[in-house]
């Protein structure tokens, strides 16, 4: 039987009962969160769905017919505008009892794309928001505008939502100065990209971190090196290496074609925009945060390092590191590139005083 329908999927005519007054005024009934059918036929789907495996934020409306056949296929669009793909009893069995997530913020984020001329940027965005890749190559005229919403954890913060509008800029070189102010007023985050079968086009990447920068020191900025499934050119992966350990900006090996590290590269980068919006906010350091500082003064620590000691996940780890730059108590002591294709740097205390020790219920103190 379908979750809260009455009805089994062998007799699915109206898969989806629409609630009762008596229950949409119940904020909390368990019919309330329901998807129900209206009689045009259109499903409303109140919170989640899950999406090949992954839960995307969503606010959808889907088309059924009033008679249409259990195990139907039907295909419905989700808040980024990602396709998703169900049957009629899959919608019963997924998405009935989801609730809306809690989020503790919604920030709206612009990221720039931004590099030479054919590094694959379109194909970047392609490939993290449709989770598609074309081979031909057409030139980008202006700047094109995706978008597509992230969930982020932050430690003591919760649940934030960053809805990224991607901007895919032209890497005409000739324009750059025509293009500049307009590219980056107002971004939140810059991933600057070069090929990794062609040294050429680092020296576009240093030029836009050196623009972002300008207008931003604190910018987030992270370097791609894409095209790795081609034979990638020692000189080119050393060279923007270079450029990462110079603007202490990450640096990954992507690879539209395969996916390899596009969606790390994006979401990470959503992460370092939470936690600036964050950081400022926080004036004590908990437990965990508080013995990252001391181990980083003994030496270095990675992420790695410093989840291995507190228990916890690196990436949970590389967040609370990246507050802790933010707010002063660790910088970055060294950056490379991993075999994995993705960051490694490792953190040291930086002498500032401790605020005061957070604490919950009375004198003692909470590791999370």
């Amino acid at each position: 039987m379908l979750a809260g329908t009455g009805s089994t999927p062998g007799d699915l005519v109206h898969p989806f009962a629409a609630p009762q007054e008596s229950e949409r005024s119940n904020p909390g009934s368990r019919a309330s969160r329901r998807a129900y059918q209206s009689d045009s036929g259109t499903v409303h789907l109140p919170g989640t769905v899950i999406a090949n495996g992954a839960p995307t934020p969503t606010k959808i409306v889907a088309n059924l017919t009033p008679k249409e056949p259990y195990g139907t296929s039907r295909q419905i669009t989700g808040r980024d505008n990602r396709p998703a793909n169900f049957k009629s009893d899959e919608l019963g069995l997924r998405v009935a009892l989801s609730a809306p997530p809690p989020y503790a913020a919604v920030l709206k984020a612009k990221v720039c794309l931004v590099g030479g001329m054919g590094v694959g940027k379109t194909s970047l965005i392609r490939r993290y928001v449709l989770d598609e890749f074309r081979d031909e190559y057409i030139a980008t005229l202006g700047a094109k505008v995706s978008k597509r919403p992230v969930e982020v954890e932050l430690p003591g913060i919760g649940t934030v939502l960053v809805e990224m509008t991607l901007w895919d800029t032209m890497g005409d070189a000739a324009l750059r100065p025509t293009l500049q102010d307009v590219v980056m007023h107002g971004a939140r985050g810059i991933l600057a990209v070069c090929d990794a079968s062609d040294d050429r086009t680092v020296a576009p990447v240093e030029d836009w971190a050196n623009l972002a920068f300008g207008h931003d020191p604190d910018i987030p900025v992270q370097i791609l090196v894409n095209k790795s499934d081609l034979e990638a050119k020692a000189e080119a992966v050393r060279d923007a290496v270079i450029v990462s350990r110079r603007h202490t900006a990450p640096g990954y090996l992507t690879s539209a074609k395969t996916g390899n590290n596009v969606v790390r590269a994006f979401e990470d980068l959503a992460m370092r925009i939470a936690t600036r919006a964050f950081a400022e906010r926080a004036q004590t350091l908990d437990p965990i945060s508080l013995d990252m500082v001391i181990h980083a003064s003994v030496k270095p620590r990675s992420p790695d390092e410093f989840a291995a000691e507190a228990g916890l996940s690196p990436r949970t780890m590389a967040a609370r590191a990246e507050s802790l730059v933010r707010r002063g108590f660790l910088r970055i002591a060294s950056i490379d590139l991993g075999s994995d294709g993705r960051p490694l740097s490792t953190f040291s205390a930086t002498g500032k005083s401790f605020p005061p020790l957070e604490t919950r219920g009375g004198d003692r103190p909470s590791r999370e």
